[in-house]
């Protein structure tokens, strides 16, 4: 059967949130002429996003979507013509939610790199729903994995990055941890990074055994290039026997997080202090959360090597918000390269907040239509409704909203590089 463009168009499978073939080409099209356009959404309800796509001049697609005669447009994520990177995520699984691996394949994607998730748990659910089936994969199971990619040379030189969240068991992360250097030691230095996300715990409560804390800071942070932890996680890394509350807390962590090897540490988030908001040089408002950034790499057109990026607070609790920051930044210097470091985590604050703000509309337009449950039912719908909105946003993931207020804020100082190879 022959189908003409547009009865694939006027198609009833053409649901109002999918992406066509057809319009993507047109957007490549559009991009690579310097038109922006608009899409809208008759069938969409008010909660629900209108696609827009921001273009200005020609713009790097992609990687792997460039044409032969491109290759001045070729974006820092092809590792060679016309092949993406490849990004090993070993993190968290979920059948429904959107927490570890399921936060960052999709990101990774849209940003141009093949992703190959290994789970280092299947549950039914996040742990926010009054309860859970499945299981945390037993001690020898990750190894197994990491062998049978490892015996069919699908392991090393394969990565360009591992990417890395919860991961509860020490056994399990010492296999990952041999698996780091391994695909480090069979690449050259500039080749192959580990982007570490220390899922230890929040909040003052830590959520894995002493041992696991214990082998992420002696064998897995050294190995890592980029490390990015939230305020309690920085501490726990740090040896401080509290989160920092301040700028200036915040680069002591940071480098003494330097001094272990890793050259880029980004603390995502500060925890409240006394009811306050953490204070930097400037003086940040109420109402914002700080993201402090360090790097011992070199930066392009003056950007800094320390910064702050403020964003607003947003009620209620969101789970998978930092797997999906580490998955977008991941994907960001991927692209960017790490003379950038500032701009790849503005570009990944903004998305992130976007995802948060379309979040919230949705759970509050299905809090408003949706009939008051009692107990557990009610709070496993809450839940539900609060799961990041990843497809509806993925607009923002490949082109990220405008900068947050006040943008990147150049901080005072700068880190000092380890001077030993890791």
């Amino acid at each position: 059967m022959r189908y003409s463009l547009s009865s694939l168009l006027s198609s009833s499978s053409h649901t109002h949130w999918s992406y066509s073939f057809v319009t993507a080409a047109r957007d490549r099209i559009s991009a690579a002429r310097g038109i922006s356009r608009r899409r809208t959404c008759n069938s969409c309800s008010n909660s629900c996003e209108n696609i827009r796509v921001r273009t200005g001049g020609r713009r790097a697609q992609p990687a792997g979507m460039q044409g032969p005669d491109e290759d001045s447009q070729r974006d820092a994520t092809t590792t060679y013509e016309g092949v993406p990177p490849r990004v090993l995520t070993v993190q968290s699984h979920v059948v429904a939610g959107r927490v570890g691996n399921r936060c960052a394949e999709l990101p990774l994607n849209l940003l141009g790199c093949e992703a190959d998730a290994l789970h280092t748990v299947h549950f039914s659910n996040h742990l926010g729903f009054p309860s859970h089936a499945g299981r945390r994969c037993a001690d020898n199971e990750v190894s197994d994995l990491l062998t049978g990619l490892r015996s069919n040379g699908l392991l090393a030189g394969r990565y360009r990055a591992l990417l890395t969240g919860y991961i509860g068991t020490r056994a399990s992360l010492e296999a990952v941890v041999s698996c780091a250097r391994e695909m480090r030691d069979n690449k050259s230095r500039g080749d192959f990074d580990w982007y570490l996300d220390p899922v230890l715990g929040d909040h003052g409560r830590v959520y894995v055994p002493d041992d696991v804390a214990e082998c992420m800071r002696r064998e897995a942070v050294p190995l890592a290039s980029v490390v990015t932890p939230n305020g309690f996680e920085a501490s726990v890394l740090a040896g401080m026997a509290m989160p920092p509350s301040n700028e200036g807390e915040a680069f002591a962590c940071a480098d003494a997080i330097h001094a272990m090897g890793p050259h880029t540490v980004v603390i995502t988030s500060l925890p409240n202090n006394g009811g306050g908001h953490a204070q930097g040089s400037n003086g940040e408002s109420a109402g914002y959360v700080c993201l402090y950034g360090s790097t011992t790499m070199p930066q392009d057109d003056g950007l800094p090597q320390r910064f702050c990026i403020r964003s607003p607070i947003r009620e209620g609790y969101y789970t998978g918000t930092g797997d999906l920051f580490a998955a977008l930044l991941c994907g960001h210097t991927l692209q960017m390269g790490y003379g950038r470091v500032s701009q790849a985590c503005e570009r990944a604050a903004a998305t992130l907040q976007e995802v948060l703000r379309v979040t919230e509309a949705v759970s509050t337009s299905l809090r408003n239509n949706e009939p008051k449950r009692d107990g557990d039912a009610e709070k496993a719908a809450e839940a539900r409704r609060r799961e990041l909105q990843l497809v509806r946003c993925r607009s923002a993931i490949v082109d990220p909203p405008p900068p947050l207020a006040g943008g990147v804020q150049a901080c005072a100082g700068h880190p000092t590089p380890k001077v030993t190879l890791h």
